[in-house]
């Protein structure tokens, strides 16, 4: 503030700050009451210039702006895309419409939609500028008829154009004929190109050679529960994508992994998980339901998604659950979408302990009845996964960090064997000290 306060004494009229700031969930907002303060405390007008696109997971946001000496913007570019603004006097109202920025929330809210607008945009700007910069044109991804490859399909669309976008279905044997007809239906409304091919020959060949692998394996200690088929048919898929992609110039796979599903391990390695870019990997399930819906309603093409797809409960099936005798939902095998988010939320943006959570109210508490019991079975579960889950976040490929704190590898590093951990049987105070070493 003093260094400011003697430019102004030795004659200084305006103040340049030219930056490369990150976009982040509320940067833009927090950035702005900054400039508009100091403007206004110090009466010398501000011409603010910021960086715009994208660097592998760092976004940027652009918004470059002029503030006059009271502390008002009257000027402003626009946000993810490349702008030109004349600002010949600080009297005048010029340039991109100023639109209110999002609020920081101090409470875990379900209502994304202040938000969704940037969300979308930030995305369309990160995939634009990783496939440009990288001499890339073309993606293939697996379309299943859920929520994330759906979103990820429209995001690659939007941006590449349809003729460079190519989903292919990869049914097993326990695929519904709903997920098959759904991701038909998208690519139709979308316009891209769209092949179905079974996994079944290549999951069928590969578990007859395991199987007599295994019989020459002298190890008798098996699992009584194993994941090798549920990982066999992910691995099978990404043969099929990484194949198209390597014989089609200019073509990378889409890995279509969600914030959610990190942070659980809820995907397999060398499956689902990989590819080239992963565009939705910093956003939040939840998050995702509400931008369905948003681009719906906002994209030029609307009601592109089907809404079966939004109305769906996620699901990879792979396995069946015994108990309903349908494919596994996500949600059985996890816990409720609305909890799961709860808890990201508290960690990343309250810093809250496993103690503190226990005694926090849930958002998913006040609309459901759940006993102590179940909450923290839920949260235990939680932390083993995520535990478990950290040598995965290392290997997530190269996606876009659009929330405020993120486990992105670009910015959040955590040894893997600092928290390999058997909850069962630890004290609260031991998951504590596990929490703060997650801790942002």
């Amino acid at each position: 503030m003093q260094s400011t306060l003697n430019l102004k004494k030795s004659g200084a009229e305006v103040i340049i700050n030219c930056t490369a700031t990150p976009a982040r969930e509320h940067s833009a907002q927090i950035r702005e009451s900054i400039l508009l303060h100091t403007a206004k405390a110090n009466e010398i007008p501000i011409l603010f210039v910021n960086q715009t696109g994208a660097a592998d997971c760092i976004l940027f946001d652009g918004l470059s702006s002029g503030i006059n000496r009271n502390g008002e913007i009257i000027s402003k570019a626009k946000a993810f895309e490349e702008d030109f603004l004349i600002i010949d006097s600080f009297d005048k109202i010029s340039g991109y419409p100023i639109s209110e920025e999002s609020k920081e929330k101090k409470e875990f809210t379900l209502d994304y939609e202040s938000d969704l607008e940037r969300t979308y945009n930030g995305l369309l700007a990160g995939i634009r500028d990783y496939f440009s910069k990288c001499g890339l044109k073309r993606a293939v991804i697996g379309l299943s008829g859920g929520l994330d490859s759906t979103i990820c399909a429209v995001l690659l669309t939007d941006t590449l154009g349809k003729e460079n976008v190519l989903g292919i279905s990869m049914p097993s044997k326990i695929t519904s004929n709903e997920s098959k007809s759904d991701a038909r239906e998208l690519a139709n409304n979308l316009g891209i190109h769209f092949i179905e091919e079974s996994i079944k020959p290549m999951v069928e060949t590969t578990t007859g050679c395991l199987e007599q692998i295994f019989k020459n394996v002298k190890w008798t200690d098996r699992y009584k529960k194993s994941y090798t088929q549920d990982n066999i048919q992910a691995r099978a898929r990404a043969m099929y994508l990484f194949g198209i992609s390597n014989e089609f110039p200019s073509c990378i796979p889409i890995a279509t992994s969600d914030k959610s599903e990190a942070y659980m391990g809820y995907a397999t390695i060398n499956g689902d998980m990989s590819g080239g870019f992963a565009p939705i990997a910093d956003i939040t399930k939840t998050k995702l339901f509400a931008l369905a819906k948003w681009m719906n309603k906002n994209r030029k093409d609307k009601n592109t998604i089907p809404e079966a797809i939004i109305l769906k409960k996620p699901g990879a099936e792979l396995a069946i659950n015994p108990e309903t005798g349908e494919t596994l939902k996500a949600e059985e095998a996890l816990m409720p979408y609305e909890f799961l988010d709860e808890v990201i939320w508290r960690i990343e943006n309250k810093n809250e302990s496993f103690n503190d959570m226990i005694d926090s109210e849930f958002l998913y508490e006040k609309k459901n009845k759940i006993c102590k019991d179940q909450k923290i079975a839920w949260l235990n579960k939680f932390y083993d996964r995520m535990s478990k889950a950290l040598c995965k976040w290392g290997l997530m490929p190269v996606s876009i960090i659009m929330d405020a704190h993120s486990i992105n590898g670009f910015e959040y590093s955590q040894p893997v064997t600092s928290c390999k951990i058997n909850y069962k049987g630890n004290s609260v105070n031991e998951i504590d000290t596990i929490l703060n070493s997650l801790s942002f």
